[in-house]
């Protein structure tokens, strides 16, 4: 019985423990922010639009011919290709299957 009401007393001292912590650090952080010094905002640094000519920007990207796209046309056209591969599959399944009979062909 007394080793119960140790674990008890003990629970209920963890958990005042506990809430007074709770309390205090909430305590602190509401006054933090009520304080003068919270208040005061840091000036913003002043964005300005980033100036570059574009006629010099012409001469330091590479050049490049025009860009072959046969091999993405290919992999769509196989692409749909394999959705009606797969569909036609799919259909076939669901046809049902002609009677067997056990020992006959």
């Amino acid at each position: 019985m007394n080793l119960i009401l140790q674990a008890v007393a003990a629970l209920a001292i963890g958990i005042g423990a506990m809430t007074g912590l709770q309390y205090g650090y909430v305590w602190a952080v509401a006054k933090y922010v009520r304080a003068e010094t919270a208040r005061s905002v840091v000036a913003a640094p002043q964005m300005k639009p980033l100036q570059f000519d574009t006629a010099k920007l012409g001469q330091i990207l590479p050049k490049y011919g025009p860009i072959d796209t046969t091999g993405g046309q290919r992999a769509w056209a196989n692409s749909l290709g394999h959705q009606v591969y797969l569909q036609n599959r799919a259909a076939a399944n669901m046809v049902p299957l002609p009677p067997r009979i056990h020992g006959r062909r």
